[in-house]
């Protein structure tokens, strides 16, 4: 993604791409790549290795648990300025433990879990903007 492609983003997207983007240098740039869904389109799939990061910068998406062959539970729903696949980058998981479905159509942000973890060590911004992202969900989960 170049900054020209960053500017010509609709808003909201576009701040909050800059918000996520602020100190991105040329290789973050370049490994970061924008990303339309449409309503249902499967993100992540459980079960597959994780190697993309993806932030949602406009519509929303079902986190979902598959227990069994066509018994999904949505047990979370991510919207704006929301990460999914952070976690499983981070920790180094072997697999995706939730698949991620489109709830409406998104535009999102996505890099590859490599790209991501090099950006994190690099930027702490970016590295408190997922924190926060992540203590955010894990706190509406406690309260639910």
């Amino acid at each position: 993604m170049t900054r020209e492609n960053l500017e010509a983003l609709p808003e909201p997207a576009r701040s909050r791409a800059r918000m996520f983007l602020t100190d991105a240098g040329p290789e973050v740039l370049g490994a970061v790549r924008l990303v339309r869904a449409k309503r249902s389109e499967t993100l992540l799939r459980m079960g597959e290795t994780p190697d993309r990061v993806y932030l949602l910068l406009s519509g929303s998406a079902r986190i979902i648990d598959q227990p069994n062959p066509g018994a999904d539970y949505a047990f979370d729903e991510v919207a704006g300025m929301q990460f999914f696949g952070e976690l499983e980058a981070i920790a180094e998981l072997a697999c995706v433990n939730a698949a991620v479905v489109a709830a409406q159509d998104c535009l999102l942000l996505c890099m590859s879990d490599v790209a991501f973890l090099s950006w994190l060590e690099e930027s702490p911004a970016a590295t408190r903007l997922v924190l926060r992202s992540a203590v955010d969900r894990l706190l509406l989960q406690s309260c639910e």
